[in-house]
């Protein structure tokens, strides 16, 4: 008998860091979107904010930002690295408001500055008053015969001293797709449902010499190869951040 999949869960989660280029968005939009019910998506930014979707706020709007969340049953509140430090004073000054998150995940890389900036940002929320059980960790572009517990030692010693529960088997695995749909402004679900015979538009493109069309249809088969391995890996990470 098949195991039916387990429903969405309702939540509302901030991916933060005071680094940028540690995949803040591509966690929120790739892995967490299409695994919470429904979420409200809101990007807190002011560098290109016009390219996301949804209401954008600025760090400053910390108060408005709070009384939405309070109408909406999941959201994934995306704060830019442009943005992070108002929003975590803000936090602060509004005492008491992290609860309105049942979750904040943190992205890291393994350079050493996003390093030092994730080793921050864990100590600013837990002085925040945030409980370390809502605190996860997303290890990002693990590289293939790389370890989480190698290439990411300092950042799980300063979570086990927080008291943060650290999974290595939330690691992303560096993947070429996240940049490939970045460009074609797609997403997994898309690529692994789109009945396009993207063969038969690249025969097509190539009769008609057509170089865009050529380029496209060639990138869209291989994004959807790639999409494959990459949901798996995804729904690996999602399990092992064991939101409830």
């Amino acid at each position: 008998m098949t195991k039916a999949a387990a429903k969405p869960k309702d939540l509302k989660i901030a991916v933060s860091s005071f680094s940028g280029n540690t995949g803040k968005t591509m966690v929120s939009r790739h892995l967490l979107m299409p695994r919470i019910n429904n979420p409200e998506y809101v990007p807190v930014e002011t560098i290109n904010a016009g390219e996301e979707e949804g209401t954008t706020f600025r760090g400053q709007q910390w108060g408005a930002l709070q009384e939405e969340l309070m109408l909406v049953d999941s959201a994934i509140v995306d704060v830019g690295a442009s943005n992070v430090e108002v929003f975590f004073r803000l936090l602060n000054q509004y005492r008491g408001s992290h609860e309105e998150f049942d979750y904040f995940i943190v992205p890291c890389v393994q350079e050493s500055k996003q390093t030092q900036d994730t080793l921050a940002t864990l100590d600013a929320l837990i002085a925040l008053g945030v409980p370390a059980a809502k605190i996860r960790l997303v290890f990002n572009r693990l590289m293939p015969g790389d370890t989480v517990e190698d290439c990411f030692e300092l950042v799980i010693a300063r979570a086990k001293k927080h008291g943060i529960t650290v999974n290595v088997n939330a690691a992303i695995e560096e993947n070429e797709l996240y940049q490939r749909m970045r460009y074609y402004k797609t997403d997994i679900p898309t690529l692994l449902n789109d009945g396009t015979n993207w063969r038969d538009v690249l025969k097509k493109a190539r009769s008609e010499a057509d170089a865009e069309l050529t380029d496209k249809a060639i990138a869209h088969i291989s994004m959807k190869r790639l999409a494959a391995s990459a949901s798996d890996n995804l729904d690996e990470v999602f399990k092992a951040l064991a939101l409830s």
